[in-house]
């Protein structure tokens, strides 16, 4: 398996965790839910208002998270352009990026790459660029090694 592969998988398997996460919180606030409305004891109300609002919560973030998960499955790890764009390995002087979605630090051989979103601060500097290219960030000027 590649390092973009593996770096792919460890994405894959973070948004399912959550996506699972996300959809076994669901399945017990609406447990509490329906067992609220059998004991329909109106003295409760509010426990009942905030069960609703967590509910609404976790459908946002389990919606987000299958939103990740479409535009992660839009990643050829076979493909190599010269610059920077969804499915790139950046080696930049600083650290390594693979752009993707946002999953964080991810180790693998005892190196350290960060799985960043296009459309985080860092991935929105970086996409379209190509080796050689430097970018500013946090008022630090950096250069793009490679991109794989």
């Amino acid at each position: 398996m590649t390092l973009k592969e593996q770096l792919y998988q460890v994405c894959q398997d973070y948004i399912d965790k959550r996506i699972s996460n996300y959809k076994n919180e669901l399945s017990t606030i609406k447990e509490s839910l329906e067992s609220m409305e059998k004991s329909s004891d109106e003295s409760d109300d509010s426990g009942a208002g905030k069960l609703h609002t967590d509910f609404e919560k976790y459908n946002t973030y389990l919606a987000e998270a299958i939103q990740q998960k479409e535009q992660l499955k839009q990643i050829n790890t076979q493909i190599f352009t010269a610059n920077v764009w969804m499915g790139s390995l950046v080696q930049t002087n600083a650290a390594q990026y693979f752009i993707s979605i946002s999953a964080g630090k991810i180790e693998i051989d005892g190196k350290i790459y960060y799985a960043v979103s296009p459309i985080s601060p860092i991935g929105e500097l970086l996409l379209s660029k190509k080796k050689g290219d430097t970018y500013e960030f946090n008022q630090n000027s950096f250069q793009i090694i490679d991109v794989l």
